[in-house]
């Protein structure tokens, strides 16, 4: 983390004996989203070793930033719907950015005028989740890809036939846009080009991502999405060493697509 968020922990952490801070061991040369998907592995390991050892029993995982604020009954909203579906894999809340960086104290506080929703995809939600810790442990658990693991993860949840789910009820504000390991828009969106060539997307999904982004103005620009896709496919870059990944979204993530579309 290039923020303060680690000696922000470190101070938890000597108020509360059931925080624990965990610090990255492996990392490799690429940098960008391979250590981060690095990290998010680690820290699940080292959650079920420490709960394993000292005889703890837990049914959910939540991941989420040290730069966002949930509602107060957000994770109790979430398990209520998770006990009531067991097929629920995956959840989360309505996601918003907030518009500027001043501090608040709680999601009560802040008025809706200060929000922007945040519009994904339908395939898609934002990184900040529940997981059923049976559904976790289904698909491996966290993946470590060298782009977009937490795409690559939701894809491997549906695979397995787990629901996911984003309810309206509850709320997750980010502190400050979400443009991935990237800050500036640019690189942010040639990455996601590159990501999408790295997981072996139908090119019809590549026009479709691009008419997406047109569409909904989100903050992201689409002519550097495709030349981060062009640029990969052009040097013929490195693609996703996992075959049920690459069927899905060479083929059934396009089936599915087209399946919506009839139904609108």
């Amino acid at each position: 983390s290039r923020d303060n968020t680690i000696p922000f922990i470190q101070k938890l952490t000597d108020k509360f004996s059931w925080i624990h801070l965990k610090h990255q061991e492996n990392f490799s040369d690429y940098g960008g989203h391979i250590n981060f998907s690095y990290a998010v592995w680690e820290g699940y390991n080292f959650l079920d070793e420490f709960c394993r050892e000292n005889n703890v029993n837990y049914d959910f995982v939540a991941k989420l930033d040290a730069d966002t604020i949930v509602s107060k009954n957000f994770f109790e909203y979430l398990l209520m719907k998770c006990k009531e579906d067991p097929k629920l894999g995956c959840v989360s809340g309505k996601p918003f950015t907030l518009k500027n960086t001043r501090a608040r104290l709680s999601v009560e506080e802040i008025s809706e005028h200060d929000l922007v929703e945040d519009i994904f995809p339908s395939n898609e939600m934002q990184d900040k989740r529940l997981y059923r810790k049976t559904c976790l442990d289904s698909v491996g658990g966290f993946p470590i890809t060298k782009y977009a693991p937490d795409t690559v993860l939701l894809a491997k949840i549906r695979l397995k036939e787990w629901k996911i789910n984003c309810f309206q009820e509850t709320t997750i504000i980010n502190l400050r846009g979400d443009s991935g390991i990237e800050r500036n828009t640019w690189r942010s969106s040639k990455q996601m080009g590159k990501a999408r060539y790295y997981l072996d997307y139908h090119p019809l999904l590549i026009l479709g991502g691009m008419f997406y982004l047109v569409l909904n103005k989100k903050k992201s620009n689409p002519l550097a999405f495709l030349i981060g896709y062009i640029e990969s496919t052009i040097k013929r870059e490195e693609i996703i060493d996992d075959d049920e990944i690459r069927e899905y979204f060479r083929k059934r993530r396009l089936k599915e697509t087209f399946l919506q579309i009839k139904i609108f």
